[in-house]
């Protein structure tokens, strides 16, 4: 029951993860734009959520650093827009 919840937990999740970054990507005004905002995003193997942080796995340090410093502002925004609670973390790991 229990592993259950948590892949549903886990689907719900990465929906959610996907609508954000839908949102984050039609902001954006150039295809240029859009599509170096999608390389950079494509650097993230995984997503995970606990309560109200998201969890963000990647392949390697500088990935997860960049991804920080350049694009979680943004994409918290847009997780808000998304999850029904209180104020969303994200945790750049790799």
């Amino acid at each position: 029951m229990n592993e259950q919840m948590n892949e549903q937990r886990d689907s719900t999740s990465k929906e959610m993860w996907e609508r954000a970054k839908e949102i984050y990507l039609s902001t954006l005004h150039s295809s240029e734009e859009k599509s170096q905002v999608d390389r950079y995003l494509s650097m993230i193997n995984s997503v995970t959520r606990e309560g109200d942080t998201f969890t963000v796995l990647t392949a390697n340090e500088y990935a997860a650093t960049y991804l920080k410093e350049n694009y979680s502002a943004r994409l918290r925004k847009c997780l808000d827009l998304v999850v029904d609670s209180g104020q969303i973390t994200l945790e750049f790991r790799h």
